[in-house]
């Protein structure tokens, strides 16, 4: 019998014995603890940052984007060489630039679209940044296509600048998301 007393007696003060050393003098999630908080904004950065990675879709998009500015700035240097080598750009090849153009922008609105909330949020700055550059782009896109009795190659060159810098924004927009940027499909010299 005293036995059986001994076991009810531990089992009933044994939680509060443990409970009663949790709560001692580690500090661990008490109000005292200014760790504490830091524990929280460590736990929202790191939601945010997961928040922020791109989905596999998002990468695929990514991909298609950089294919296509790729592509648009290798039109570019055509045209451009076409020009400095003395001859005038023809419509193929203003054509082929626009339409280059045309790809990189239908590939940017399909990525962009498919950010979510957060990603929207914590990305505006660059999509601000964006905005202006695909502006800077339209406009010098139709500038070459308005000028098909010269070599234009002040356009070129501000078309190549413009698309060059929206390379550059995607590739910090990337570096956000979490996506794997591989440097041979950057390059604009293939």
């Amino acid at each position: 019998m005293k036995r059986v007393l001994g076991i009810v007696v531990l089992l009933l003060l044994g939680p509060c014995a443990l409970l009663a050393q949790h709560h001692g003098n580690h500090g661990a999630g008490t109000a005292n603890n200014p760790a504490a908080g830091a524990t929280s904004d460590d736990l929202s950065d790191f939601k945010l940052a997961v928040a922020m990675q791109a989905t596999p879709e998002q990468a695929a998009q990514f991909r298609a984007l950089t294919s296509s500015l790729v592509a648009a700035r290798k039109s570019v240097r055509e045209v451009s060489d076409l020009a400095a080598s003395g001859g005038k750009p023809d419509f193929p090849h203003l054509q082929a630039l626009s339409d280059a153009v045309d790809d990189v922008m239908s590939s940017e609105q399909k990525f962009l679209a498919g950010f979510s909330r957060e990603q929207k949020s914590g990305l505006k700055p660059l999509t601000k940044k964006i905005s202006k550059t695909d502006s800077d782009i339209l406009k010098e896109s139709k500038t070459l296509q308005q000028l098909t009795n010269s070599p234009a190659n002040g356009a070129v060159d501000k078309l190549d600048q413009a698309l060059a810098e929206l390379q550059t924004h995607h590739s910090e927009i990337a570096k956000q998301m979490g996506i794997q940027l591989d440097s041979s499909s950057l390059d604009t010299k293939n």
